[in-house]
């Protein structure tokens, strides 16, 4: 196995300058660029020599990969053949400075990633917002990417079958170089149900609280040097890089910071931040110490998959071979923090839940509550809150409970990945899923309503997007999308009355 400094070829570096560029590109000439974009022009061939796109060019996928292809094939002829042009020697210190990176890591620190709000939902005045976290700097952005490239080489053999996020591609039922997705985690649940039509079945769920937020810096840090021990991998600069990058950010100090100070409420929202209170939300009683780790940096997902793959692995101990569950009687699936546990014992599911819910206390993460499902029904009926809300769909975290129909302990239907399944295999969007939906349209109707200089591009972009999105179109390959119609029609109602209001400001 090469080590970090090693993998660090021309030719991945310029992958991943191409990957970069392709995001901003392929935008309005007009439309200005961030400070670290235009720094990576300047290591690129100037724009005559590969793209000169027109307008509906631009908003072509094929198109955009092609150009892409092409820049990277263009930039490495120049680099083989030692061309003379000026952007190379641009290039070649760039590429060297990673490299004397990679061996000396503690000759750079990350900056403080750029943190941005996005609305999540509303409490009477108070407006709750999700972090997300990006790099301005192309150093720590190429840096981290490369980081996630280089750990998923070698991390992604050893994660268990049923772990299906930002996974590398893979033999996946007989298919070769599936990216598995939250799709074939839904289908592997309808196909695992099919099996065991005839037995009955108990569902345990368990959600982890901020878990991004809350990940332990040196407990992380601590479960990649077991992680590389086991691959046989010696890369101390690399471990020291890791710890670099972990240790450069702290929850409380860079997110949680922003909570008293309106002035950065006002750089997100402008005025509306006079008028509303925005807030990000944590856990209660905080450790004093850094813990979290930046969500929406490119390696974040691969520390993600890391840790919770050895969590698993405490979990199921005996009951997983080589990556592989040797009981056949139980369903294990995980997408991302997203994870359902389904056994045909309620004894098993049981203790299996008991062993997640201990193996997440040693790694000094929190879940939310076990509720019991018998409480939140009346008879066969679902309980409601004082806003009228299912209790049962509002719970994060379940105890054991039968599914199908019946009085106490069970339920017809489970939630999972956005979607509802139920005990005889059908299968719906959740409400959430569908006003998540609706809300998009509406958030896009305004910001097309208010911005004078891109509104025409905008509306063109908006009458073409899908409505429904991954959530109704992924699952085209796996089973009949007839019960998605009627959500589909009530949305693309929506979105037509949205835009016929849009026209009186023509």
């Amino acid at each position: 196995m090469v080590n970090f400094h090693s993998y660090l070829t021309d030719q991945r570096i310029v992958a991943q300058l191409c990957k970069e560029v392709s995001k901003y590109i392929f935008c309005p000439p007009n439309r200005p660029m961030p400070e670290h974009v235009r720094h990576l022009l300047r290591l690129l061939p100037p724009r005559h020599l590969w793209a000169n796109l027109s307008y509906d060019q631009r908003h072509d996928k094929d198109v955009r990969k092609v150009t892409i292809r092409r820049l990277q094939h263009i930039i490495m002829r120049h680099l083989t053949h030692h061309s003379s042009y000026a952007y190379l020697s641009r290039l070649q210190v760039f590429m060297d400075s990673l490299r004397s990176i990679s061996n000396e890591p503690n000759s750079y620190a990350f900056p403080k990633p750029v943190v941005k709000a996005k609305i999540k939902k509303q409490k009477g005045n108070i407006i709750i917002c999700r972090p997300t976290c990006a790099y301005h700097d192309l150093t720590a952005k190429m840096l981290t990417a490369l980081m996630a490239s280089y750990l998923k080489s070698w991390l992604d053999p050893m994660l268990h079958e049923t772990n299906m996020a930002y996974r590398a591609p893979r033999e996946w039922c007989g298919t070769e170089n599936v990216v598995t997705s939250n799709v074939h985690a839904v289908d592997l649940l309808l196909r695992w149900r099919a099996l065991h039509d005839e037995q009955i079945i108990y569902i345990a769920e368990c959600d982890i609280c901020k878990f991004f937020d809350t990940i332990d810096h040196e407990d992380v840090i601590e479960v990649l040097g077991l992680m590389m021990t086991r691959c046989g991998i010696e890369d101390a600069p690399f471990t020291d890089l890791f710890a670099n990058f972990v240790r450069s950010f702290d929850f409380q100090q860079d997110v949680m910071s922003c909570n008293d100070n309106p002035d950065y409420w006002r750089s997100q929202f402008g005025e509306e931040a006079n008028s509303h209170t925005y807030c990000f939300e944590w856990i209660d009683n905080p450790p004093q110490r850094p813990i979290g780790i930046p969500q929406g940096v490119a390696l974040s997902p691969l520390i993600a998959n890391m840790l919770l793959n050895v969590i698993d692995e405490q979990t199921l101990g005996e009951r997983m071979v080589d990556g592989h569950i040797v009981d056949d009687q139980l369903l294990y699936v995980r997408y991302c923090d997203d994870i359902l546990i389904a056994h045909t014992s309620l004894h098993d599911c049981s203790q299996i839940l008991d062993a997640y819910c201990n193996a997440l206390e040693q790694h000094q993460l929190r879940y939310h509550p076990l509720q019991s499902v018998a409480a939140m029904k009346d008879g066969r009926n679902l309980k409601r809150d004082a806003k009228n809300h299912y209790l049962f769909w509002d719970a994060k975290s379940k105890c054991p409970y039968r599914w199908g129909t019946g009085l106490g302990n069970s339920a017809q239907w489970i939630g999972f990945l956005g979607y509802e399944i139920s005990r005889e295999g059908q299968i719906r969007l959740r409400k959430s899923s569908i006003a998540g939906q609706a809300e998009k349209i509406i958030k896009q109707a305004l910001r097309i309503r208010f911005c004078q200089k891109y509104r025409q591009s905008m509306i063109t972009q908006f009458k073409q997007r899908a409505i429904g999105g991954s959530k109704i179109d992924a699952l085209s390959n796996i089973i009949d999308q007839a019960p998605f119609n009627l959500q589909r029609a009530k949305l693309e109602k929506l979105k037509a009355r949205k835009l016929r209001g849009l026209s009186v400001y023509f």
